[in-house]
């Protein structure tokens, strides 16, 4: 009852029900990104494929850089990609 009550006032305020869901899921999207986390980050594959990229080219340039091998190899394995050249 509270989330119709709230549409109702931004459909109010807006004038149309179409930008009043607009706003209400932007509010939502705002709070969960900063509250509660149930949503994936959207920017996180951005990220994370520049690291492993900034880590791939550190390992070319030194390959007994042993903190960035871990790291290199924790990102490979969480995205599933086993061998370092490819």
């Amino acid at each position: 009852m509270g989330k119709f009550f709230i549409f109702y006032i931004l459909y109010w305020l807006t004038g149309s029900p179409i930008i009043g869901i607009l706003a209400l899921l932007s509010i939502y999207l705002v709070v969960d990104r900063t509250y509660l986390g149930f949503l994936p980050d959207p920017l996180r594959v951005l990220r994370t494929s520049s690291r492993i990229r900034e880590l791939k080219k550190l390992v070319s340039i030194n390959p007994h850089n042993g903190p960035a091998l871990k790291e290199l190899g924790i990102y490979m394995v969480e995205g599933r990609h086993y061998f370092f050249w490819n």
